[in-house]
């Protein structure tokens, strides 16, 4: 989940994306990255507070644009794109108190069914796919296996049929952490993917790039200077001529073969 955190890194440096993380293992995965979090729990009861304020932001949100007959929402700084991150989701939907669970799953149904039109997202990871532990799974669009123990709980984190379709989840070797298998709603077909590995340092970087305003950006390209390029019109500084490499590819001389006395092809 670093590696999509990592990706939405300039919207969430501009205000534009708002993270709403839960971490029920006292922090231990994304508790390096708090400082760029919008709200932040830590345990299963800071969990339910937490999807309890993020369902009421968004159930405002959806009423007041209701009101205003907006139908596509676009992200802002005044309604930014809401993401809701749950680490460890069994932790909150089968392993808590009744008094924590209950609530919490219908909440987070509710954020599965009714916010995507107005803003909010959802992302949880899970080691137990199972209707018992997760009984909302259904109602995520876009689920990814990453290497499963058995062949039949492919089925239960992508859907009917999806390892007859080619999603072998359960073969994926040690070795290749980070290989996943993705179904998403409308394509009947699963896509094998690869995550980048994402580093401690590497979250370092991000934090400091997502909280300090006065981090700087590297250019894709470096900009030209006025000595390298004087006397050439601005509009052709990053120029190329093309044609010089298709005369060039005129000039090439050709090359004959023949065979020799004892029929092996040479190049002359």
């Amino acid at each position: 989940m670093w590696a999509l955190l990592r990706a939405l890194a300039p919207l969430i440096r501009a205000g534009y994306v708002r993270l709403w993380v839960i971490d029920p293992k006292g922090g231990m995965e994304f508790g390096i990255g708090e400082e760029m979090y919008y709200e932040f729990a830590e345990s299963d009861q800071a969990g339910q507070k937490l999807i309890t304020k993020y369902t009421s932001i968004l159930d405002a949100r959806k009423l007041e644009l209701g009101r205003q007959g907006v139908r596509t929402f676009t992200p802002s700084l005044e309604t930014p794109l809401e993401l809701l991150i749950c680490d460890e989701l069994a932790a909150m939907t089968a392993y808590a108190d009744k008094a924590i669970r209950a609530p919490f799953e219908l909440d987070l149904s509710k954020a599965l069914t009714q916010y995507r039109a107005v803003g909010g997202r959802t992302v949880a990871a899970s080691q137990e796919p199972t209707k018992d532990v997760i009984p909302m799974r259904g109602l995520f669009p876009t689920k990814i296996a990453l290497r499963l123990d058995s062949a039949s709980y492919v089925d239960m984190c992508l859907g009917e049929g999806m390892r007859d379709a080619g999603a072998f989840a359960d073969k994926i070797p040690e070795y290749l952490a980070g290989v996943a298998y993705v179904k998403k709603d409308g394509r009947r077909e699963p896509l094998r993917v690869r995550a980048a590995y994402t580093t401690d340092d590497d979250i370092t970087e991000l934090v400091k790039y997502c909280t300090d305003r006065g981090a700087t950006v590297t250019p894709i390209r470096r900009e030209a200077t006025d000595d390298e390029h004087a006397g050439q019109a601005e509009k052709d500084i990053y120029s190329f001529d093309f044609e010089s490499i298709e005369d060039a590819d005129d000039e090439i001389e050709e090359i004959g073969y023949f065979e020799d006395d004892e029929g092996d092809e040479e190049i002359a």
